[in-house]
């Protein structure tokens, strides 16, 4: 699961949504289907931010670094939030689902451009937390659950669609064995369904 989940909210949203890649403040909007830049302009709340978990053996505890480079990205596992600053709200390294990191590098790293780092859950749902915060809706799982259908049902009706295929090829995370037209549709792999693309990460 990748930035593909969020190349398809933020049309199904009409929604300029940005996620932080390192330094990078990325318009997926600009970046992966400027097409929609004229009917995309309601603003997110918030941010996600593209960075890589994990556990420290000696302590147990999970570290959550952010991406410095080509490396580290092609090696992030996780998305976290954050907010504008100025937003009152810290979470003390406890995640939504209650586990403890340790976070001075991203924490502080992202403060010093201006954002709040708000953990997120880590059973596969991160990016679907993500956006929970980015669009104002409730952290719940049944609400993730929901957004992940939104998605899937917004995918599948336009499955055919040749600018939502180049869209989502451009993320480099799925495979689209056409440029439009001949019934092909989105390839995500094989023993996996077009929900599969986004459901677990």
């Amino acid at each position: 699961m990748g930035q593909v989940a969020f190349v398809l909210l933020a049309p199904k949203r009409k929604m300029r949504l940005h996620l932080w890649v390192g330094a990078e403040r990325v318009d997926v909007i600009a970046k992966f289907a400027p097409w929609a830049q004229s009917v995309c302009t309601e603003g997110a709340l918030g941010d996600a931010i593209l960075c890589r978990v994990v556990v420290d053996e000696d302590t147990g505890l999970l570290q959550v670094f952010r991406v410095t480079d080509d490396a580290s990205a092609m090696a992030a596992n996780h998305f976290v939030a954050c907010l504008p600053c100025e937003v009152d709200h810290h979470d003390d390294g406890v995640a939504e689902d209650g586990w403890y990191v340790e976070d001075a590098d991203i924490v502080s790293y992202y403060q010093s451009v201006g954002v709040l780092v708000v953990h997120t859950v880590r059973d596969g749902d991160c990016a679907f937390d993500a956006m929970c915060l980015m669009v104002g809706e409730p952290r719940t799982a049944a609400r993730r659950a929901e957004l992940r259908f939104e998605l899937v049902d917004y995918l599948l009706k336009h499955a055919e669609n040749t600018a939502l295929h180049l869209a989502l090829r451009d993320t480099g995370e799925l495979t689209i064995p056409h440029d439009g037209g001949g019934g092909g549709g989105v390839r995500v792999g094989p023993g996996t369904s077009p929900l599969g693309c986004i459901w677990r990460g």
